[in-house]
């Protein structure tokens, strides 16, 4: 088979005649930054909601990572947001101290259907109630015009 050189959806629209703009968070978008932080208290047992951070309207949540202390066996914790809460992770191991990733594959980030209202991303408990004075760090990497 002889080779051939194809375009992708966005190239093509930029090639178009008359030229067709892809959206900010597809070309030329400017990357931003959440971050977030939350000590526990030994009283988030399973399916607590730790509200992390809020994102603008039409946000494109891109990549995230998580770093925690030993939540204690068993504990998980889902992100996402309010009516899918576990739109970017679902059920990290924070059992054990460590750094997770998240939001880092196309079945775990928004492609679609931006929200065009701020969005509070939220951390859901699982597993097992979460030890005591354990600190999370993460942030969230979004693009936005």
């Amino acid at each position: 088979m002889a080779a051939i050189v194809v375009n992708s959806n966005e190239y093509a629209n930029v090639v178009a005649v008359p030229p067709v703009s892809n959206p900010p968070y597809y070309w030329h978008g400017r990357v931003r930054i959440a971050r977030f932080s939350y000590t526990t208290t030994g009283s988030e047992g399973i399916g607590s909601t730790i509200n992390l951070a809020v994102l603008p309207p039409n946000a494109l949540p891109i990549y995230g990572w998580i770093d925690t202390g030993a939540m204690g066996a068993s504990a998980t914790l889902s992100i996402g947001y309010a009516g899918s809460t576990s739109a970017l992770a679902s059920a990290l191991d924070v059992s054990a101290a460590a750094q997770k990733t998240f939001c880092n594959t196309v079945a775990l980030s928004w492609f679609t259907n931006l929200p065009s209202t701020p969005t509070t991303l939220i951390g859901t408990t699982g597993g097992a109630t979460f030890a005591s004075a354990k600190t999370l760090y993460g942030w969230v990497l979004y693009v936005i015009d």
